[in-house]
């Protein structure tokens, strides 16, 4: 988890928002998949932020396959 949470922090220090929304599903997905649910909430509460802020990001990473946690 360290390095997908390191490059969750790079991501915010760059500021761009599909980087950003990347790196948070990725925290989010290996959250889930190795059982780490404070991880997956993290990864979750952040890619939710950035989609909240950015909601053209939302279709645009669904229309390239990625699964996306439900919002809410």
């Amino acid at each position: 988890m360290e390095f997908y949470s390191y490059a969750l922090g790079r991501a915010q220090e760059i500021g761009d928002p599909r980087q950003l929304a990347h790196a948070a599903l990725n925290v989010w997905r290996f959250g889930r998949l190795s059982g780490d649910a404070a991880g997956s909430d993290r990864g979750s509460q952040q890619l939710e932020a950035v989609l909240n802020e950015h909601p053209d990001l939302r279709p645009m990473l669904e229309a390239e396959g990625y699964v996306l946690p439900k919002s809410g």
